[in-house]
């Protein structure tokens, strides 16, 4: 029997689940507020697009991977990673003949004439200027298949460029543990490479020349060679380019990777790289007499020189690599690895709950709905954990759940509370939550508490149970939504067991998912939060749809329970 095209069968599943008529009105709707790019969107919603390959006849499990010298390190280390999971992955500074590969990956792309159809770009340039992120370069950007990129802030300009949120990837550098040698022999000098065109580099570098005879600049040195001068650097001196420039995390990682210790100027988004902390030597950006006492330090005191090797080494050691488990997100949300290969491959994706847990689910890629959520005073009481990726997003958002769920449960966490980013606390909620919270603690017939109900059903048992404070508390033997609840451990397990072989949207969403088991809910009329305009970027939804049932289903649970 044929298969049906992604697109037919979506509008099947939608006919069996809703009926002909009800999706008829519903099209009519849709095309008549939105036209036909609102159907597409919705049917894209439903089914996922395999993913758009360079050769549809080549070897799945091909990639070619297009570098430039200077960032070829990289690539090395990004090829490790495809042939840890499978992958063949060839290396190479031509493009020429990589069109014969199903996946084609190309590090800074606007140095190459020409590139086969459906690459995928990791974007390697700072947002703060100019000279690369031309209209002519977002162009090139926005015809690959996915991009990738180091920054989120670049990721922020990317987006605000038209690139689509699906298409966007947060991989961060890391130092490669495979480039470091056990003992790399005497070290010596201080080596500062790359480009000095700048005005400010070249101010900056004359005056540390002046007082650091060990300094060496070097402006064309790839390949192994630079290889053999990190490893024989005593220092490795990092100056921006640019003002106001980010922290160029592709040298310091590099230079880590041969175990040389970095001074370095701060970079203007030195908040997002905490884990650099007492293993890169930081200056202020722009203090030059404090770049050379760092360096001084280091040549001249062998037991601070000592304890940065020392540490160096641990950060390489350590097991939850960033760009390791950045680029198998992006190769789990590409449907390349399984749930069950990317669990087993990042063990420790996010880092251990705190205690009492309280997380907010998030995306690296949308740093201004995690700012949004911070920006109200209860969230200084969450922590974020970055979400996982699928296609299409409601996957995404499920993988998300399911492995936050699991992640509890192995570190011994059976009670949680857990909201997305785009939950929006009202006036009043602290005083409301502690007296839920109050009820809750002294009762024990309870297994979830649930702040926000998108889509009640029909079907539920609902009875009233008290009041707390000023909101009348329900009970229910369903739940479905996720933007706020308190999870005990049986529903952090059946959260944990969701199904990533089932694509049905209109049975195996998370929230369809939860609703499937009989558990002992409580339930806050009014809900005790609400849900943010602007669109859930974890499922791409409509939040106008979304706020449409759950007013429906707030009015729907109240008569049931008969308040």
């Amino acid at each position: 029997m044929p298969t049906l095209p992604p697109a037919l069968r979506s509008i099947a599943r939608a006919v069996r689940h809703r009926g002909a008529w009800q999706l008829v009105k519903l099209g009519v709707r849709v095309l008549g507020s939105e036209g036909t790019a609102g159907v597409r969107r919705r049917l894209a919603a439903h089914h996922a697009a395999a993913p758009r390959l360079t050769d549809p006849g080549a070897d799945p499990k091909s990639f070619a991977i297009i570098t430039t010298p200077h960032v070829q390190h990289i690539a090395r280390h990004l090829a490790a990673i495809l042939t840890e999971q499978g992958f063949s992955a060839q290396i190479t500074t031509d493009p020429a003949g990589a069109d014969e590969f199903a996946h084609v990956l190309v590090l800074t792309p606007q140095m190459f004439d020409r590139l086969p159809p459906n690459f995928i770009a990791f974007q390697m340039e700072q947002s703060v200027s100019d000279r690369w992120l031309t209209g002519q370069y977002l162009k090139l950007l926005k015809s690959a298949r996915a991009v990738l990129d180091y920054s989120v802030d670049n990721l922020t300009v990317l987006r605000d460029g038209g690139i689509p949120l699906d298409r966007l990837f947060h991989v961060p550098l890391d130092v490669d543990p495979g480039l470091l040698r056990p003992d790399p022999g005497p070290r010596r000098g201080v080596l500062f490479y790359g480009d000095v065109s700048s005005p400010r580099r070249q101010r900056i570098l004359s005056r540390l020349a002046t007082v650091i005879p060990e300094l060496r600049i070097e402006t064309a040195l790839f390949g192994p060679a630079l290889d053999q001068a990190l490893c024989e650097a005593a220092v490795v001196l990092n100056v921006h380019f640019y003002e106001g420039a980010l922290l160029e995390t592709a040298r310091l990682t590099q230079a880590m990777s041969h175990g040389a210790p970095v001074v370095s100027e701060a970079g203007a988004d030195q908040d997002r790289h905490g884990d650099l902390a007492g293993i890169v030597d930081f200056a202020a950006a722009g203090d030059v007499e404090d770049l050379i006492r760092r360096v001084r330090k280091l040549l001249d005191d062998p037991v601070h020189a000592a304890a940065r090797f020392a540490t160096i080494d641990a950060h390489a050691a350590r097991p939850d690599n960033r760009l390791r488990a950045g680029f198998l997100r992006f190769l789990l949300a590409e449907g390349l690895i399984s749930p069950a290969a990317f669990d087993q491959a990042v063990p420790q994706w996010q880092p251990p709950a705190p205690a009492p847990a309280r997380l907010c689910l998030t995306l690296p890629e949308t740093p201004a709905r995690l700012a949004a959520f911070a920006a109200q005073a209860p969230a200084a009481d969450f922590t974020a954990w970055a979400g996982l990726r699928g296609r299409p997003g409601w996957r995404g958002a499920a993988l998300s759940h399911a492995r936050l769920c699991r992640d509890l449960l192995r570190q011994g966490i059976h009670e949680a509370i857990i909201c997305e980013d785009d939950v929006v606390f009202p006036d009043g909620f602290q005083t409301r939550f502690a007296a839920i919270r109050d009820h809750l603690d002294a009762a024990d017939d309870w297994e979830m508490f649930s702040g926000y109900v998108a889509d009640a059903g029909a079907g539920w048992t609902v009875r009233p149970r008290c009041r707390a404070g000023d909101i009348d508390l329900i009970d229910s033997d369903r739940a479905v939504s996720m933007v706020f609840n308190i999870l005990r451990r049986p529903v952090l397990e059946h959260l944990a067991a969701w199904d990533p072989g089932n694509d049905d949207p209109f049975t195996n969403t998370i929230d369809r998912w939860l609703e499937r088991r009989k558990t002992r809910v409580v339930i806050a009329l009014p809900f005790l939060v609400d849900h943010a305009e602007g669109g859930s970027t974890l499922r791409a939804d409509s939040v106008t749809h979304y706020r449409r049932l759950a007013d429906a289903s707030a009015g729907r649970l109240s008569r049931a329970a008969g308040l």
